[in-house]
């Protein structure tokens, strides 16, 4: 008696990019990184999607709440 498994099809990877290069794309280029990884990875990989949106929804605060202040408070504006 042959027991074969059927065949099942490959599964998309969940994450295309690894978390830590998600941070660093978005990171670098706030908001856009984040809304081009969103709109592209939205239709075949939401998860993937919605963490690359969190994610630059918090970088921009991270820009906008930390980095923007020390650099006025530095004097460089």
């Amino acid at each position: 008696m042959n027991h074969e498994h059927p065949s099942v099809p490959a599964q998309a990877p969940r994450f295309p990019l690894s978390k830590a290069t998600i941070w660093v794309v978005n990171l670098a280029f706030t908001p856009i990184a984040g809304a081009v990884m969103y709109r592209a990875w939205k239709g075949d990989m939401p998860e993937a999607a919605a963490y690359a949106k969190r994610v630059s929804n918090l970088s921009f605060l991270l820009l906008l709440f930390v980095v923007a202040p020390v650099y006025v408070a530095l004097g460089r504006v």
